[in-house]
């Protein structure tokens, strides 16, 4: 497959970045809430890690994702650690570790990010603050044109993208996380559901297949989940 289109390169999305006959990219981030509230109060950024892991194949598939990977990503995030190969079910994946941004703002005030991706925490006039995840489309072009065509040449022009992001609780007191059709903890969750989240506690949102489907595709954003505006 050709992909010396731009027009092509955008929509795909993160598969323009997995190893040949790769179809999976596991795509993770760790979210704390007090992160999300500091970066509310202060309008600055902070990082948070996000594990990428590419559907390799092979152990020798893996390994040339780590050679040929690392330099794009570490070029468009700023730094990537190569993790190692992990098996994830019965398939091999190339496991990396990049710094993306979590940034605040408000519903009428969008942040710029000059990252592939972010993660944004938006507050609204309803009481609650949206954290979602952001793509950004001309630093994912140029992610995909720094990737040797050797890695792309045989994707699949809608390659599967599962988004998910773990929620910490490093706050004092319990918290509640409203989300609507995702898994929470692998229980799916259609309608919109407040997950109780308790001082110290975590919870493991993963998006449904409509929501991965549509990143990156027809949307630039993808819900997460929703906190309280305040907190007491």
């Amino acid at each position: 497959m050709n992909f010396a289109s731009n027009t092509l390169k955008a929509p795909i999305l993160l598969g323009t970045l997995a190893a040949v006959s790769a179809c999976n990219v596991e795509t993770h981030a760790e979210i704390y809430t007090s992160d999300v509230y500091a970066v509310l109060e202060t309008k600055e950024a902070l990082e948070t890690p996000l594990t990428l892991a590419f559907e390799a194949g092979s152990e020798s598939g893996c390994q040339k994702a780590e050679t040929q990977l690392k330099g794009p990503l570490e070029r468009a995030f700023g730094r990537a650690d190569f993790i190692g190969c992990v098996n994830i079910g019965y398939d091999k994946y190339g496991k990396f570790r990049v710094p993306v941004d979590l940034v605040g703002q408000t519903g009428g005030e969008k942040a710029t990010v000059a990252k592939p991706m972010h993660i944004a925490a938006t507050s609204g006039d309803d009481g609650f603050v949206r954290v979602e995840f952001v793509f950004n489309r001309e630093e994912m072009i140029a992610l995909a044109d720094s990737i040797p065509e050797e890695l792309t040449r045989y994707l699949s022009e809608k390659p599967d993208i599962i988004l998910s992001a773990t929620i910490a609780n490093d706050l004092r007191q319990d918290i509640n996380v409203t989300v609507v059709d995702v898994f929470a903890d692998g229980k799916p969750l259609k309608s919109m559901t407040d997950y109780n989240l308790p001082r110290r506690g975590e919870v493991n949102i993963a998006l449904s297949d409509v929501g991965n489907a549509s990143f990156g595709q027809s949307e630039t954003t993808a819900l997460i989940g929703w906190l309280p505006a305040q907190t007491e």
